[in-house]
């Protein structure tokens, strides 16, 4: 899933990559272009940017990771007609002059909160092989909570 949809909610992946180039929209077999050092610049990055158009969206968050697995809530910069969340990505160059990203920091998590109990996490990523860029995205967990009433908490 790349453009479509997470657990009935519309979403759209879209990718800026470099200075002065315009967005990229993510076709189903993930593949966003080529990148080369030629083009890059020093500190260029990529821009991940997923908008969510959906009365539902209330129910997504969307979170990153550090190295150390600290997790930071990310903030929406939405227009009022949805959610968009953006990542950063910074593209760095190999020794052999190509443009390539590196985990943990090619990446942004949505959670989605689903009516009875359940959530899901779908990361999308922005990788790379030989210059060539791709944004899968893929569910990472599933879960169901449950109202333990004895301990009076969701276990």
């Amino acid at each position: 899933m790349v453009n479509g949809k997470i657990s009935g909610v519309s979403v759209e992946v879209q990718l800026v990559l470099g200075i002065n180039l315009p967005p990229i929209r993510i076709n189903g077999d993930c593949y966003c272009g080529e990148y080369f050092s030629a083009k890059a610049r020093i500190n260029d990055s990529a821009i991940l940017s997923v908008p969510i158009a959906s009365p539902q969206n209330k129910s997504i968050n969307c979170f990153t990771t550090d190295k150390d697995k600290n997790i930071e809530l990310r903030k929406s910069s939405g227009n009022g007609h949805g959610t968009l969340f953006n990542q950063n990505i910074a593209l760095k160059v190999n020794e052999r002059g190509v443009c390539h990203t590196r985990y943990p920091n090619n990446n942004l998590r949505l959670i989605k909160m689903i009516y009875g109990g359940r959530m899901e996490i779908w990361e999308i990523a922005l990788v790379s092989q030989n210059g060539s860029f791709f944004a899968p995205t893929q569910k990472t967990y599933e879960a169901k909570f449950y109202w333990d009433k004895k301990m009076g908490k969701i276990v």
